[in-house]
């Protein structure tokens, strides 16, 4: 819902604020972090599940999927906003004309459908999570036909979702520039539609999901309290699974956390300017414009956040990751002289 910030730029228009250079850099700084990490973190990650044994287990598809949708804001988001600050237009397209009206729809379009994914993968990584501990003996049922099926579906359902904005998303010339804004006239009134259409997509992105999530990782808590006295006299492949599995757990929880954290000051925020103020923001001060940037700014975030997080708390990760940096920096004539046995002792010596 991200895009749907873009009817407070009907009112962001009233009053121009001028930036200094120092914010400018500031900003542009932020946005180039943000890009270089979620780059360089997503990237490393799908490298990682590549060369791993372990990447056919169904949460790696998962991750690969999260990592496939997060990569939207490094590519597409974040090089737009700093064009835009380097050009001073603030929140303006920069394109005109037929470009201007196509990528006024696509880029608005693709940039939520990427958003919604995520957030129905957040809710598959914690179903996967409630099988593999819940439900030990269902996982091998999970194969890669129902992967396939489920990881299809978060993009085709996110995509029909946002379909609307293919619709409603038009370029808009004003007085002071031209601006890629939502509107359902002239086939349907306003606001009441876009109320409706964004009522819809807070139930079925944010209240639903979460509602779920928290019912998932109660039952997984549980489980897992209640199994804690039985790991006593388990043996030792048992209790490997199960540290794995927290681990795993502790990763699914970091993400949904990061996701909620990351989201909650733009979604309040667009709840306010929307139902609240409807569409008519009564305080044009820089404070709201600041608190705006810095809640959007969080959203992107947190596509360079998810790929840390995958490396801290799941061990194969940075393990790997590990192992292939020390490989690419260590002299072949040192790298001769480890078998693949003695490599895997080097590094649980280390951990």
């Amino acid at each position: 819902m991200e895009n749907s910030s873009n009817f407070s730029n009907q009112a962001d228009a009233c009053v121009p604020i001028v930036e200094t250079t120092a914010a400018m850099v500031g900003k542009i700084t932020a946005y180039v972090l943000v890009q270089v990490v979620g780059l360089t973190g997503n990237i490393l990650v799908l490298y990682v599940v590549r060369k791993t044994k372990q990447g056919q287990r169904n949460v790696n598809f998962l991750i690969i999927n999260m990592v496939v949708s997060d990569l939207v804001v490094p590519v597409f988001v974040v090089p737009r906003h700093v064009a835009e600050i380097l050009l001073d237009a603030r929140s303006q397209w920069l394109l005109s004309g037929l470009a201007g009206q196509i990528s006024c729809k696509v880029v608005c379009y693709v940039q939520d459908t990427a958003t919604a994914v995520s957030t129905l993968t957040v809710v598959l990584i914690g179903c996967e999570r409630l099988v593999a501990v819940v439900f030990p003996l269902h996982v091998k049922m999970i194969t890669a036909k129902p992967r396939v099926v489920l990881l299809t579906l978060t993009w085709i359902v996110s995509a029909l979702v946002h379909a609307p904005y293919l619709y409603t998303f038009k370029l808009t010339d004003t007085s002071t520039g031209k601006y890629c804004i939502p509107s359902w006239e002239p086939e349907f009134e306003e606001p009441k539609t876009s109320q409706m259409y964004l009522t819809f997509l807070c139930v079925f992105l944010i209240l639903v999901p979460f509602t779920l999530l928290s019912a998932i990782y109660a039952t997984i808590v549980w489980k897992l309290v209640k199994q804690e006295g039985s790991l006593k006299h388990a043996t030792s492949g048992t209790v490997i699974r199960d540290k794995m599995n927290r681990n795993v757990l502790k990763m699914a929880l970091a993400v949904t956390a990061m996701f909620a954290v990351c989201w909650a000051p733009l979604n309040v925020y667009n709840f306010i300017v929307i139902f609240v103020w409807n569409y008519e923001v009564p305080i044009c001060e820089p404070i709201l414009d600041r608190f705006r940037f810095v809640a959007v700014f969080l959203c992107y975030t947190n596509s360079a956040v998810n790929p840390c997080l995958y490396f801290v708390f799941v061990e194969h990760y940075h393990t790997s990751l590990t192992f292939h940096v020390w490989f690419l920096f260590t002299s072949q004539q040192e790298q001769l002289r480890f078998s693949g046995q003695q490599v895997n002792m080097f590094f649980r010596a280390r951990r």
